[in-house]
């Protein structure tokens, strides 16, 4: 940002330029021979995990085949993850490409809500959405990477 510039526009080139290089020849095969490949993050690491999803649809180029968000900052950047997802029909078949968002307590805030609610129509039967009342912005961690894995690698079968 140049000195006395008020402009408040993020500068996203280093979360694409982490989302080509996490996506490059990486991606480990299962013992059923399908390539599997999650990204997960928690708060600002939930936020790039919904940038990777975005990004990867928008280019036609879904680098992973599971992506975890737990309690993601979803307000980010001036909202760009709601334009992304505004400006675009995202539809994510289930099979291919299975998302699982979860927030804790205190965090059902207007951006949150309308992100999931969002999110539902955009990416409608490939999304998972968990709340767990009992935890807290930092304790929503383990249990969603654990919990998200579950349930999306069990539909994988």
């Amino acid at each position: 940002e140049a000195e006395g510039d008020d402009s408040r526009e993020p500068d996203l080139r280093d979360a694409k330029s982490a989302t080509t290089t996490l996506a490059g020849d990486h991606t480990p095969a299962s013992p059923l021979g399908k390539p599997r490949c999650a990204i997960a993050g928690h708060s600002f690491g939930g936020y790039f995990t919904l940038f990777a999803l975005q990004h990867g649809l928008l280019y036609d180029d879904v680098p992973f085949t599971t992506f975890i968000a737990a309690s993601p900052v979803v307000d980010y950047a001036q909202g760009a993850l709601f334009d992304t997802m505004e400006g675009r029909s995202l539809k994510i078949p289930s099979d291919t490409v299975p998302v699982f968002i979860s927030h804790g307590r205190g965090e059902d805030d207007p951006a949150m809500v309308s992100y999931v609610e969002l999110a539902h129509r955009c990416i409608r039967t490939g999304l998972v959405e968990r709340h767990y009342a009992a935890a807290d912005h930092m304790g929503t961690a383990l249990p969603s990477f654990t919990d998200g894995l579950k349930k999306l690698w069990g539909r994988m079968r």
